[in-house]
């Protein structure tokens, strides 16, 4: 199904924003893994395929407890798929002028980042926005720059001035049912993930603009969460799916 979509909205490139699985432990199957393969190769078909780890990438469930693990070898081994490039703190030109794909990852900080300090706003300006600062100061201002994040979470509390579009997923659409769409303004979600439960935080989902000539879109994720995929009511009104991003020229 998302291959037909794909192929139907005829990209120019695709990025994939991470929590490729629920549980990094599947990438030890090497069944689910030719399975993974077989899928990414079909994507790459279609379009250049820019990929950025979650934190369900790097993270496993081990006698009900929360551990990582270090998935670095099988996401290199995606490198190997033509077309596919895999983002480990570092900026890719694309096959169009002036036009980059930066991807940030924080690899074996991810359970200290996203499980112990439940990404807190201190531990953000640690384990996340360095890899950032650092990607930034490597691009031109005169270019236009993708930024492939997978949480948005504190994103929006420094200035993400040499990136002119920020993709990132993490926070599940807000859990909102396309009903509310109407209701609720388009930037907000009802769910906000994270222990201390919020309700109708910001950024959870669609347009946030950042300053004149830049926008950062909070994209679904493709599944929900095992922990409430079972549920009546979020199998009735969760519709994961794809963001169709279309930038235009303002000249």
């Amino acid at each position: 199904m998302l291959i037909d979509k794909a192929c139907k909205t005829n990209p120019h490139i695709i990025c994939f924003v991470g929590d490729l699985v629920e549980d990094a432990n599947v990438f030890n199957d090497r069944h689910i893994k030719g399975i993974i393969f077989d899928f990414f190769r079909a994507l790459t078909s279609v379009a250049p395929v820019y990929v950025v780890r979650g934190d369900h990438d790097l993270l496993t469930m081990e006698d009900k407890k929360c551990k990582s693990l270090n998935s670095d070898a099988f996401f290199k081994n995606l490198n190997n798929i033509s077309n596919l490039h895999v983002l480990f703190n570092e900026s890719k030109e694309t096959s169009f002028p002036n036009v980059s794909v930066s991807g940030q990852d924080i690899g074996r900080n991810t359970y200290q980042y996203y499980y112990f300090h439940k990404e807190s706003l201190e531990s953000y300006f640690y384990y996340v926005s360095p890899y950032i600062v650092n990607m930034e100061r490597n691009l031109s201002m005169d270019d236009f720059n993708i930024l492939c994040i997978h949480s948005p979470t504190h994103s929006f509390d420094r200035e993400l001035s040499n990136f002119s579009l920020v993709i990132s997923g993490h926070m599940h659409n807000g859990g909102l049912p396309n009903f509310f769409n109407s209701i609720l303004p388009s930037n907000f979600g009802i769910i906000y993930p994270s222990t201390n439960l919020k309700l109708f935080s910001r950024y959870s989902r669609g347009l946030v603009k950042l300053d004149i000539e830049a926008h950062g879109f909070i994209c679904p994720p493709i599944n929900m969460s095992a922990k409430f995929s079972g549920n009546c009511l979020v199998k009735k009104f969760y519709k994961p799916g794809v963001s169709y991003i279309n930038v235009k020229s303002q000249k």
